[in-house]
């Protein structure tokens, strides 16, 4: 018994040995990192980027704006009169040392970017925060309209949000993240919190957007205030509709920088289409439809590679075939196996998925980074070869050979994204 045992242990890790190596390297492939930066001095970010390409990631992801703060000391915050730059990197430019550095690496970098989420701290403590400066920016919902302190999202960590509905909000927001494609060479613009905050049930009362703003423009289309209006109502939808039009409205013009620019745009979704409507006010398929931005960049909260299947099958039906689709994948911050990973890199690749982002760097610790480097991210990893033994009928034998590339997935083709930009990015002078 204790040998099956033992034996048995023996199988399973050969399995999962020969599975690091037997998922081959995509040379097409987009293969990506979110990353919320740590790192103080020019010689740690240095290393984390050298530690990431060596994991074969070729684009990153970069935390540049968020809990309503930037890593980059910014001319438009300091106009606003917000705080200049995360006090945290006080006398660095974090933003400007990550494209340094990825650049050399041949690694591109887009800005992560937490759109209309400016973080937990309460605007109280702190005379620079946002929402102390404009305490009218803030999101609200029916039942807290009329309270002058910001609504915290108790379904969000108690996060606060601004309003969509606000132009101020989409102007400082649209002059950010221009601030930011004029004066660092970034490749691309990832919105995150692209969205209202989430409804804690589809009751009238904890639905969010009850401002002064939306509310006066609302009224003064349709001669109802939403305050007046229940789920039930004939112009509920209505309300919706407007609510979610604000929130599109910002994609399209943030996708019209990015074209005048010539840098990529992409948005954080969330899969589950009507979910993302009813509780976040997020009309992504709108998006897509109407070509307001270049791809979407899912989370997909699973380790399992069948639940993923099913997951993008739901994005892909409802998305236009023009919209690239990048696979977020959560296996690392769930604590997930190397083999689940790699697993679900796999599944991606029988669909029309471009490629996988990883979700996230803090938590891709080296048995991760030995797996991918081991041969799915890695053109120069290990190839495994399968021979039949005729005199044991169908066994496979498999066997590692260092270095080999016979196994890479090639092509002198371009595919389209190639010809976009993606995968043949120009130096920059």
């Amino acid at each position: 018994t204790e040998n099956i045992r033992r034996y048995s242990h023996l199988a399973i890790e050969s399995a999962n040995t020969a599975l690091k190596s037997v998922v081959p390297y995509k040379n097409t492939e987009f293969k990506g990192v979110w990353v919320r930066p740590v790192e103080t001095n020019e010689e740690a970010i240095e290393k984390a980027v050298k530690r990431i390409k060596a994991a074969g990631i070729d684009n990153i992801f970069i935390e540049t704006y968020f809990h309503g703060r930037t890593i980059f000391p910014s001319k438009t915050m300091a106009n606003y009169g917000f705080v200049k730059q995360n006090e945290k990197f006080d006398g660095i430019d974090p933003l400007k040392l990550w494209v340094k550095y990825a650049h050399k690496n041949n690694i591109k970098v887009h800005v992560w970017f937490e759109t209309f989420y400016v973080g937990i701290q309460r605007p109280e403590t702190n005379p620079g925060n946002i929402l102390a400066v404009k305490p009218h920016w803030a999101n609200k919902t029916k039942k807290n309209y009329n309270i002058n302190a910001p609504t915290p999202s108790i379904s969000e960590h108690n996060g606060f949000f601004l309003d969509p509905a606000n132009p101020e909000v989409q102007e400082f927001l649209q002059s950010l993240i221009t601030e930011i494609i004029d004066n660092y060479k970034v490749d691309g613009i990832n919105l995150d919190y692209i969205r209202y905050p989430q409804a804690v049930s589809f009751s009238d009362i904890n639905a969010w957007g009850y401002t002064d703003y939306a509310r006066n423009e609302f009224k003064a289309i349709y001669g109802k205030d939403p305050l007046d209006m229940l789920v039930s109502d004939p112009l509920w939808m209505k309300w919706c509709e407007f609510r979610r039009e604000k929130v599109s409205n910002f994609v399209a013009k943030i996708g019209a920088l990015g074209r005048e620019k010539k840098v990529y745009v992409s948005a954080v979704i969330f899969p589950d289409r009507l979910a993302a409507l009813n509780a976040k006010q997020q009309d992504w398929k709108t998006w897509s439809t109407r070509g307001y931005i270049n791809g979407f960049t899912p989370l997909f909260l699973t380790c399992n590679a069948k639940t993923l299947n099913a997951l993008i099958t739901n994005v892909i039906n409802a998305k236009s075939p023009e919209t690239d689709l990048f696979a977020g994948l959560f296996v690392t911050f769930m604590g997930g196996s190397e083999e689940d990973l790699i697993r679900e890199i796999h599944e991606t690749r029988k669909m029309d998925v471009k490629g996988v982002i990883l979700f996230d760097y803090a938590h891709l610790d080296n048995r991760y980074i030995q797996a991918l480097a081991t041969r799915v991210f890695s053109e120069k990893g290990t190839s495994v070869v399968k021979s039949v033994k005729q005199s044991q009928g169908n066994s496979v034998t498999l066997k590692r050979i260092e270095g080999s590339k016979s196994s890479s997935v090639k092509s002198s083709k371009k595919t389209p994204s190639e010809k976009k930009w993606f995968f043949s990015r120009k130096k920059k002078k």
